[in-house]
């Protein structure tokens, strides 16, 4: 009896200390989870791509592995769309580009450059006003070697417009013309500044002829400074738009929730959003891509991608009223 007693009692004092080291492996997982919060969780990528458009069911699952894997499942989507969007984004840029030069090359009368003097072997003056080259450059660009400065802004200063500029080259300087005939660049006006600035001249002494500048031009466009120009631009407008939507709309819902006595807090509505923006993201990429060929409205599909947010957002609080209806 005293035997069976003394080992009672040694299993009485032992139970509590296998219940501290649980206690203190729970508080150890937990706090990694804070720490790590963007840990990429254990659904695929692809998984949770496929859920947040076609089970909103799965996303009390996905909400599982935190606020920190969510964001970084919203970003990935942001890189991926925007490094697809910058890829066609510099295809069709490339064309354009070879358009331009073909352009370029047919229109340009044989010239030379040198000691900051241009001049044209007809003398005659050369106007590109191609639509894809002043949409290109910005400006209508004027070549006018017989002009005096005033004279060509007197001549030239009426195809200025609110969309694009003038720019005059001359003999020996340039002038640029805004739509309110406000001359630009008044401090460095001389074709030299021009060479460096628009094609990366660096040796102003040495001769030029038609073929080398437009040689400049093709040279300062290559593929990696579109791709990595394309794709900080997709990112970012990305990123500022559907930040600003989903902060928005979460705090709207988390509001509503409040009101209809859904028991969401304001993380899982920040969680629910992003994941409910999966197909929205999609679908403006496909309209950035559509917009290559034909040109759309902004505003309409702007509204229509926030739409389609809030249905999701409208099914999720359904299923939710319906789980708690179901409980009571």
């Amino acid at each position: 009896m005293s035997e069976e007693k003394n080992n009672n009692e040694t299993e009485e004092i032992k139970e509590p200390e296998v219940e501290v080291i649980d206690n203190k492996n729970e508080n150890k997982e937990n706090k990694e989870q804070k720490q790590n919060i963007f840990a990429t969780g254990k659904i695929p990528f692809y998984k949770k791509v496929w859920y947040s458009i076609s089970s909103i069911k799965k996303y009390d699952e996905m909400k599982k592995e935190g606020l920190g894997s969510c964001i970084y499942y919203i970003f990935t989507v942001f890189v991926i769309l925007s490094l697809i969007l910058a890829g066609v984004g510099t295809i069709f840029q490339k064309q354009k580009d070879e358009k331009i030069y073909a352009y370029l090359g047919q229109t340009l009368p044989e010239m030379t450059f040198t000691n900051n003097t241009l001049s044209l072997d007809n003398q005659d003056a050369v106007i590109l006003d191609n639509k894809d080259c002043v949409d290109y450059f910005r400006t209508v660009i004027v070549i006018n070697t017989l002009l005096e400065e005033q004279e060509a802004i007197e001549q030239y200063k009426t195809m200025a417009t609110s969309e694009h500029y003038v720019t005059i080259f001359l003999k020996d300087k340039y002038v640029v013309i805004s739509a309110n005939y406000n001359t630009e660049g008044e401090n460095e006006k001389t074709l030299q500044k021009a060479g460096y600035d628009t094609m990366g001249i660096t040796d102003l002494t040495a001769t030029y002829n038609k073929q080398s500048i437009i040689s400049y031009l093709s040279q300062r466009n290559t593929t990696m400074s579109y791709i990595s120009t394309l794709f900080m631009a997709y990112l970012l407008s990305l990123l500022l738009f559907y930040a600003f939507c989903i902060i928005i709309i979460s705090l709207a819902m988390w509001l509503i929730t409040k009101i209809a006595k859904i028991r969401w807090t304001i993380k899982d509505s920040f969680m629910n959003t992003m994941y409910a923006s999966t197909l929205s993201v999609i679908i403006y990429s496909i309209y950035i891509l559509i917009c290559h060929f034909v040109n759309i409205g902004t505003s309409i599909m702007d509204i229509a991608n926030i739409l389609l947010i809030f249905i999701y957002i409208y099914l999720l609080l359904l299923k939710d009223k319906k789980s708690i209806a179901n409980k009571k």
